[in-house]
């Protein structure tokens, strides 16, 4: 059994498109941890009636992720890095993209889990921000300022019950999934790696 809140997704009334279309998503899916073996964390995207449509897996000797197709085809490949305290960096490759960079901006406390990510719109042919909120059971990610009271909530993986380490991912319509996919799957996989950390699994590779 599945539950989650029922947190309203809103378009901010107009579409956005940062990275050409790559994968294919519908508006809610599963992410599921399916364990760690030979030095990966591996994980699969799921629809809602549990089929697999795409793979994600961590090196953890590389620090290298890579999401890819069910016929194990790499779609991309990436690595998420901190700059600081106040910065991480999601860097992505792929066939059609030599290297694309997402800076993830920490909020003015040391201690804030959010950040703001600047973006630009193709479709409106300017820069944009998402503002990214996340504790131990979900990550949210708006677009305008929360603390303005203008903020719309755009995208939000939330921790099923019952689960270790699955999350229900929902994403509104015309919004860049591969885009917040990417983002939000890192970010997620950051978290399972520091809790398995805690418990005493991989060590040897997380310092």
């Amino acid at each position: 059994m599945i539950s989650y809140s029922n947190s309203v997704l809103e378009n901010p009334g107009h579409d956005i498109s940062v990275m050409n279309k790559s994968i294919s998503l519908p508006e809610r899916f599963l992410f599921k941890y399916e364990g760690y073996h030979l030095a990966n964390m591996k994980y699969s995207l799921k629809d809602m009636s549990d089929r697999k449509l795409y793979k994600f897996k961590m090196n953890i000797l590389k620090d290298i992720t890579c999401l890819s197709d069910i016929k194990h085809h790499s779609l991309f490949k990436m690595t998420m890095n901190s700059q600081g305290n106040d910065r991480k960096k999601l860097v992505i490759h792929s066939k059609k993209i030599d290297k694309f960079i997402v800076s993830l901006k920490k909020g003015f406390l040391a201690t804030d889990n959010n950040y703001t990510i600047a973006y630009y719109n193709k479709m409106k042919k300017r820069t944009e921000n998402f503002n990214i909120y996340e504790n131990d059971n979900k990550v949210e990610i708006y677009y305008g300022n929360k603390k303005n009271g203008d903020d719309i909530l755009i995208c939000k993986a939330e921790k099923c019950d019952y689960t270790k380490f699955d999350y229900l991912i929902k994403i509104a319509p015309k919004i860049d999934k591969t885009f917040l996919t990417l983002i939000i799957i890192n970010l997620i996989n950051k978290k399972v790696m520091a809790k398995e950390k805690s418990n005493g699994k991989c060590s040897f590779f997380l310092n």
